[in-house]
């Protein structure tokens, strides 16, 4: 069930009278949730597109206050570029994909592509080679590890 202060803010979206919420207003339905359950997860993918160092900081540092009064579990994705603010309690676990899966993921893939793709084996190929080596470094960390226990 969605509480009654986030279901308020999405129908002020939807009818235009509140197109982009404040900072004020998303900290404030944060911090009301998570005090209605008894334990909050929040997942941030994708930390590393944060256009400044200062707007990530800030957003995990607004995270750990929620942390503070209340059971929320936090889990943080984001490449390895970035190294953000956190207390030094967080724990950090990395998680990397080996070549051979995620080639085998990809040549799963390239019968949902176009049939110029499809054949042929050179172009699939180099697509795959290509993917293989932007994927690199991508990983995920958790905050804290305590989470999935």
């Amino acid at each position: 069930m969605v509480p009654e202060s986030i279901c308020e803010l999405y129908d002020k979206h939807q009818r235009g009278e509140k197109p982009r919420l404040s900072r004020n207003e998303i900290l404030e339905a944060l911090s009301s949730i998570t005090k209605s359950y008894s334990r909050t997860f929040i997942i941030i993918d994708a930390l590393d597109e944060c256009k400044t160092n200062r707007i990530r900081n800030e957003l995990l540092s607004e995270v750990y206050k929620l942390q503070e009064g209340s059971d929320t579990r936090l889990m943080v994705t984001f490449r390895p570029s970035i190294v953000p603010k956190r207390p030094s309690s967080v724990t950090e676990l990395e998680i990397r994909a080996h070549k051979e899966d995620v080639e085998e993921y990809l040549s799963g893939r390239m019968s949902e592509l176009p049939s110029v793709v499809q054949d042929n084996n050179e172009l699939q190929c180099k697509i795959k080679t290509r993917i293989l080596s932007l994927v690199d470094g991508m990983y995920v960390r958790l905050h804290p590890l305590s989470l999935i226990y």
